[in-house]
């Protein structure tokens, strides 16, 4: 890159779309590795060329940050368009990418919206599960998927990367945010499914991923998803370690 090339780069950095993009990514970066200890199995299956679907279950607000400090491709995430009811938190989704997807109907723009970044060699990050599910409302433990994800990966002819993200939960708790421990989160991807694939096919492949994760390091049932009025211990029935 050419010096007056750099200079514009860095430039759009001094306007508050660049500035609040640069803070998001440093944060994933070098913020999160301060406060997660990552168990990464399977990451090499995000890092392809071209257009990609990463498609993964969702167990907190965290999520989308923890996961974009894991892969090291850039990935512009389908949010909820709740989220962006609050003007500044509407401006740091749109620096950092993101997609306003209108969950309670089919939100014919927003999905074009992911399609024309998925065609134009992006990779996209959804949460097919429409929301938080832990327990039998959680497509981990049998619940069926919506068919959007993969309605979408077909339109744009893009394979879709499942994924599984266990411990990012116990992030609700003010205190891990502190600690000296870092909290730790366990994820897994799987090998891509084809642009063909159906809702019911993701669902297994999660599945799979999910009883591998929960294999690979023996983990206990307080490492495994619990909502988020749980975590903040506003409900009994989980440890906290």
């Amino acid at each position: 890159m050419t010096p007056l090339g750099r200079r514009a780069r860095l430039g759009t950095f001094f306007q508050p779309p660049g500035r609040l993009a640069l803070c998001a990514h440093l944060l994933a970066r070098y913020g999160i590795p301060r406060v997660v200890e990552w168990h990464l199995h399977g990451r090499e299956q995000t890092e392809m060329a071209g257009p990609c679907l990463l498609a993964f279950n969702h167990i907190s607000h965290f999520d989308p940050m923890v996961l974009s400090g894991a892969i090291r491709r850039k990935v512009e995430w389908m949010t909820s368009a709740e989220f962006y009811a609050c003007p500044l938190m509407a401006a740091c989704w749109r620096a950092i990418g993101s997609i306003p997807i209108d969950r309670s109907r089919r939100d014919a723009a927003g999905t074009k919206q992911a399609l024309r970044r998925l065609q134009d060699g992006a990779a996209v990050g959804v949460f097919p599960e429409a929301g938080i599910r832990t327990g039998s409302a959680s497509v981990l433990e049998g619940a069926p998927l919506r068919s959007g994800a993969t309605r979408l990966a077909a339109l744009a002819r893009a394979p879709i990367v499942p994924g599984v993200i266990l411990g990012s939960d116990r992030l609700y708790r003010t205190a891990r945010w502190f600690s000296f421990r870092r909290t730790p989160v366990w994820l897994a991807f799987g090998p891509p499914l084809s642009p063909g694939a159906e809702a019911e096919d993701l669902g297994r492949a999660l599945r799979s991923l999910y009883r591998d994760l929960r294999a690979r390091y023996d983990l206990q049932p307080e490492d495994l998803p619990a909502t988020p009025q749980r975590r903040k211990g506003r409900e009994p029935g989980i440890s906290e370690i």
